[in-house]
């Protein structure tokens, strides 16, 4: 079989909390000619949260104070607001007032049908600024605007800001966030604020299952077919799930206490496969000593490799500015650990982009270029998508840089491969690596059981070919492949292909990388 390996961004945040919508991500994705993507939200934003912020308390005299969880709600004031309250309301003479929340936990997408709740008594000009997404092609947020002189007020005394219904299509309709609301005043008069609500009639998979029939409207527009699944993000470690047809967990049904192993038991009970996600995260807030860094990535591996990355088909390796203290080599090396100790799992870079104007043209911005027959025509299915995934034929780096193919073969095998080898089968196995179009000053670094085996300058040329051997000495024996652009920018990671000595290895082989 020959394959086609098509690009596309792995771990993107839309219109379930503030920053990014998904035709933003969508307009950067064609902009680098990619005809794929995939949006991992929040799991636990999709829905009601544990915390809610959905209203707020005006008898309590003070702009902001502390909910019953510990977490601030309130309004930020403009410097020239003057502000009083009178023990019922908020009054505001001046200026203007912005809701927040710490963790901005009181932000929802507008797939979940939300309407806001305002009760306030006014004279003079009395505007309500409601913020939402990023919009391409300038992505900055847009904004719904409400004149009250032009609102009319329910029976129960309160105005209806029916923003899912409000908001226009050429403003992205719902694929925006509520990310907050401001209302300002002309400084002839004042507002007496008494009531303010957020009300959402959706959540969780009802929503998930809402976003992704607006995906692939919008993906229309741009010949683009998205994936819409979810970041597992309250139950253990951060985990992408990669397949639609697993339900977002319903975290409010359960309380919201899901253990790890109750989320992985989930995804694997709908056939899918998940990532482990930024493996270094627990430590950001830590201050760590350069000296002990080694020595937490071989205990994290040794860990990893006991429980098998707990199930996981991918790992997060490509961050090139580093994540929570650990660079890029400590990542690369956790992954080449876990490698030696037997755990085929496929490696991949991302963005992790809450923001439509950021993680696509610098920065942590790795694509993942996933296999598919070469004869399947657009859409590849998910689960040819998703095979390769599990497989390891899969290719990571810089959009920017990345325009030709690329292929590291053993034996015809492609990357992500497991080649068994018998006992008595001593010989090198000769592997080569192909990429098109690269540019001058270009280097490659060629990686054989964890270690540099060799570094090469590649020339400006329509495509560099390099053949080395490999000999399996270990039970697990393996080589990737690195590049660096003329700046010493990593733009390239392949997946590892793997010779196994069966007589030394005492795990099982995942079928779907086994060849002999």
């Amino acid at each position: 079989m020959g394959y086609q390996y098509h690009p596309m961004q792995m771990h993107l945040h839309t219109c379930h909390q503030p920053g990014s919508s998904m035709e933003g991500h969508m307009y950067n994705a064609a902009s680098l000619g990619m005809h794929y993507i995939r949006f991992t939200d929040h799991d636990v934003r999709t829905g009601p949260k544990e915390f809610p912020c959905n209203c707020f308390d005006f008898t309590k005299g003070a702009l902001v104070y502390e909910d019953y969880s510990g977490k601030e709600c309130g309004w930020m004031a403009s410097e020239d607001a003057q502000v009083t309250f009178d023990g019922e309301s908020m009054i505001l003479e001046k200026g203007s007032v912005e809701f927040f929340s710490s963790g901005r936990r009181h932000t929802v997408s507008l797939l979940a049908d939300v309407t806001l709740k305002v009760g306030l008594e006014c004279d003079g000009q009395v505007m309500l600024d409601v913020r939402l997404s990023q919009r391409p092609p300038e992505h900055k947020p847009a904004h719904l605007y409400y004149e009250i002189h032009q609102c009319k007020k329910a029976e129960d005394g309160l105005y209806y800001l029916h923003l899912s219904q409000d908001v226009p299509e050429k403003m992205g309709g719902l694929d925006n966030v509520f990310d907050t609301l401001r209302i300002a005043v002309d400084g002839h008069g004042h507002c007496r604020i008494h009531h303010f609500e957020i009300e959402a009639k959706y959540g969780f998979d009802e929503v998930i299952q809402r976003q992704r029939v607006l995906a692939d409207k919008i993906g229309q527009c741009y010949g683009i077919k998205p994936f819409v699944t979810t970041e597992i993000s309250a139950a253990g470690q951060h985990k992408n799930c990669f397949s639609t047809k697993v339900p977002v967990i319903d975290y409010q049904a359960r309380n919201y206490k899901v253990t790890q192993a109750e989320a992985i038991a989930h995804v694997q009970a709908y056939g899918g496969i998940f990532s482990y996600n930024h493996p270094f995260e627990k430590y950001k807030r830590m201050t760590i000593p350069a000296q002990e860094i080694p020595r937490i990535v071989q205990r994290d591996a040794a860990a990893m490799i006991a429980y098998k990355v707990w199930g996981a088909s991918l790992i997060e390796v490509g961050f090139l500015n580093g994540r929570a203290g650990f660079g890029l080599a400590e990542h690369l090396r956790l992954w080449d650990l876990l490698s030696l100790g037997g755990v085929f799992i496929t490696g991949y870079g991302d963005s992790d982009s809450h923001y439509s104007d950021q993680g696509w043209f610098e920065g942590h911005n790795f694509a993942a270029w996933i296999a598919a027959d070469e004869q399947t025509a657009f859409p590849v299915p998910e689960e040819e998508f998703i095979a390769s995934m599990k497989a390891g034929r899969l290719y990571t780096g810089d959009p920017v840089f990345l325009k030709g193919a690329v292929e590291l073969t053993c034996e015809g095998a492609p990357m992500g491969a497991i080649l068994s080898i018998e006992d008595h089968d001593k010989r090198k196995r000769e592997m080569t690596f192909t990429m098109q179009s690269p540019e001058q000053d270009w280097k490659m670094r060629l990686i054989i059981d964890g270690e540099v085996a060799h570094e090469q300058r590649i020339d400006k040329t329509e495509e560099f070919s390099f053949s080395f051997q490999v000999a399996p000495i270990h039970p697990v024996s393996f080589a990737r492949v690195e590049v660096y652009n003329a700046s010493g920018r990593c733009i390239l990671l392949t997946n590892p292909i793997y010779l196994v000595r069966t007589a030394e290895y005492a795990g099982e082989l995942p079928v779907e990388r086994t060849t002999r």
